[in-house]
């Protein structure tokens, strides 16, 4: 499994960054009280877990996500 970083500014961009490759996967959210689907490339599905452990396939709510697992 491999690891990623990823980094926010305020425009609400992120980068994901694998740690093992230059592999970056950027994405643009929209912060709001409702969920907001990730835009990733097709090879790289992401499981994001909230500070509640809610976890749900290419997905984040809240601006606070971490990423644990790399393949579904």
């Amino acid at each position: 499994m491999g690891e990623y970083e990823y980094l926010r500014n305020d425009e609400g961009m992120i980068t994901f960054v694998k740690k093992d490759q230059d592999e970056r996967i950027r994405v643009m959210l929209n912060f709001s009280d409702q969920p907001r689907a990730l835009e990733v490339s097709p090879d790289a599905e992401l499981l994001l877990a909230t500070k509640q452990t809610s976890f749900e396939s290419g997905k984040i709510f809240e601006n606070e996500a971490m990423i644990i697992k790399e393949d579904l």
